[in-house]
């Protein structure tokens, strides 16, 4: 039987000075598996992230951390859990050697051998303050900090936004390696659904402060397609089985169930299906789509 890293059940975070709040939210994060964390800038995911560190208060639901505790007051399991945002998070005037002698008392695990192999890899200076590290640089080094903890759970906020793509590479490559060891588990949030499609597992859409699906990568993949359709084919039948879609110059494009793309009633000879992307399914799950 599978484990779980993390459990989170009827979640609610609410903020008072505006009308946004996250509501329902029922997620499993399984051990040993990557789920990216996709939706649109505002739709609540870094939000979701702070709430799991602890860094945003959440005021209904429970959070439960490696199925024994359901609270980060517990050292032991604090140190199991490791984050980074894609701000800097540290003084810039402090080194990265500095920075690791700081971080490092706090997680027993904490794996010097593994950053100093990164730092080499990735021509990074440890004595050289932050300040004069390239915005891939900084990226870089918060990430292999944050593996170099060692945690059970790696949490990063939108690792490889407005990097290029030699950055993008390579932190996408330590989260993999970090994978190796499988009774790790990671959770990202990105706007790049090309990093999703890459190295998830499993995915969560969130909109509007509400998680509309989350489910199996390949799953997804499999259970819908992209249709183009002439207006002339465009039946009632063939209508009501469609999750989301827009008009176009030559008909309608959209996101239909793959168990449904074949309707009685309906001329699908004339519509075109092909395999649905990420980017489809937050464009037809979302409301404007639906």
């Amino acid at each position: 039987m599978t484990s779980s890293a993390l459990i989170l059940n009827d979640l609610e975070v609410r903020f008072y000075e505006n009308d946004f709040k996250l509501s329902d939210i029922n997620l499993e994060i399984k051990t040993g598996t990557i789920t990216g964390l996709i939706g649109r800038n505002g739709a609540g995911k870094t939000t979701l992230l702070k709430a799991i560190m602890g860094l945003q208060k959440y005021q209904k639901g429970t959070i439960t951390y490696f199925e024994t505790d359901k609270s980060l007051k517990n050292p032991l399991i604090k140190e199991r859990l490791s984050f980074t945002s894609n701000a800097l998070a540290y003084n810039p005037r402090f080194s990265p050697d500095q920075i690791a002698n700081a971080v490092a008392p706090f997680y027993k695990n904490f794996k010097y051998d593994l950053f100093e192999k990164y730092l080499d890899l990735f021509h990074l200076n440890e004595d050289q303050r932050l300040a004069n590290f390239s915005t891939g640089m900084q990226r870089k080094f918060q990430v292999l900090l944050t593996i170099s903890c060692n945690p059970d759970l790696l949490i990063l906020d939108e690792p490889t936004a407005n990097l290029d793509t030699v950055s993008k590479d390579d932190i996408l490559d330590m989260v993999m390696d970090f994978m190796q060891d499988e009774e790790k588990s990671i959770l990202f949030s990105t706007n790049l659904t090309v990093d999703v499609e890459r190295i998830a597992d499993y995915v969560v859409f969130m909109e509007k402060g509400r998680i509309i699906f989350a489910e199996e990568k390949d799953t997804l993949l499999e259970q819908y397609q992209l249709f183009h359709c002439p207006t002339e084919c465009m039946t009632p039948e063939f209508k009501k089985n469609i999750v989301g879609m827009k008009e176009t110059a030559f008909g309608y494009e959209g996101l239909i169930s793959s168990s449904h793309s074949d309707i009685a009633g309906t001329n699908t000879d004339e519509i075109r299906f092909v395999r649905a992307g990420f980017d489809d399914f937050m464009r037809y799950f979302s409301e404007e789509g639906a």
